[in-house]
């Protein structure tokens, strides 16, 4: 993780972590500073919308016994989705348009059980209930749980900065570019951004973290991320 501070005017901080919150400690204290902004953020959209916490699907075939299918974690759409469970299932989902809903076909025999841990119904646009024939979905399918990165920072004086009208350590709201592409790696520069007012004291160290528009930790898996901050 270098680390590298042009003193006085311009701190540069780059990290390659699987984590999206960072702490780095300074080499020498700062002092006298009282303005942070963004200039540049580059990252990867890395992230996944199927995980450990939404990756089951529990169905039942004719009178026999519950049976769950499990998928890899990745980011996944309506196509690759229905892929990855497979025909021996005998659920299929497919895109309603123009609508963006899912419909989900259904053999004579087959429930689905949305009302289980750890599903993804709400990636189809679907209830958490079972369904019990084909059916097409209430709402939306949202495969693209981020559409804004959420940049905050621990030395930003929370209760003189409001965002919205409300209190905040937000240092930089980046929209999604490019629909949320996977893999594809983007840069979001600030040349103007407005300064924004940290805590008059010593700087010792600073932490960064990024989160989507609903404060939801963000993992962007490995790939790298750089910041290039600007103090006065």
């Amino acid at each position: 993780m270098p680390l590298y501070i042009y003193r006085y005017i311009v701190m540069k901080l780059y990290i390659c972590e699987e984590s999206s919150d960072i702490t780095v400690p300074f080499q020498e204290t700062l002092t006298g500073y009282s303005q942070i902004r963004l200039l540049e953020c580059k990252l990867y959209n890395s992230w996944y919308n199927i995980t450990g916490a939404n990756n089951e699907i529990a169905y039942t075939i004719a009178k026999k016994p519950p049976s769950f299918k499990r998928l890899e974690p990745g980011n996944y759409n309506v196509e690759t989705l229905s892929q990855a469970i497979g025909r021996k299932t005998k659920i299929d989902f497919r895109r309603v348009l123009p609508t963006g809903k899912t419909q989900m076909v259904l053999d004579d025999d087959v429930k689905v059980n949305f009302s289980r841990k750890k599903n993804f119904a709400k990636l189809l646009g679907f209830e958490e209930q079972e369904y019990d024939k084909s059916s097409v979905s209430p709402y939306k399918a949202n495969f693209l749980p981020v559409t804004e990165y959420v940049v905050h920072c621990d030395i930003i004086d929370t209760p003189t900065n409001y965002i919205n009208g409300k209190r905040s350590n937000y240092l930089q709201v980046l929209t999604l570019h490019d629909q949320g592409e996977i893999g594809k790696s983007v840069t979001y520069s600030f040349p103007a951004a407005v300064p924004v007012p940290i805590k008059k004291t010593d700087l010792t160290s600073l932490r960064i973290w990024i989160t989507n528009q609903k404060e939801e930790k963000i993992e962007f898996n490995g790939y790298p991320i750089s910041f290039q901050l600007e103090l006065t």
